[in-house]
């Protein structure tokens, strides 16, 4: 994905450029909600501005888990179900 026109005081701290290309799911912690950066940065997406411009490069498609009997799953994955 790529980041367009990143806020200057953004651009500032991190040292980056006003697009840039950045990949989901960086390693920020417990959350797993982060965008990280060619460089090695990381940020979470609540701490992106309102309104940022993103082009999706590509869209990788996984499985998702059966959910149901299983105990397997790592205890972090909840169900989430759509109304």
């Amino acid at each position: 994905m790529v980041l367009r026109d990143l806020p200057e005081a953004l651009r500032s701290e991190l040292k980056l450029e006003p697009d840039e290309e950045v990949t989901i799911g960086g390693s920020s912690g417990f959350y797993r909600d982060a965008v990280k950066f060619q460089q090695g940065n990381e940020i979470l997406i609540q701490w992106l501005p309102v309104g940022l411009v993103a082009d999706v490069l590509s869209v990788v498609s996984i499985p998702a888990p059966e959910y149901g009997s299983d105990s397997s799953l790592s205890p972090d994955i909840v169900p989430v179900r759509r109304r």
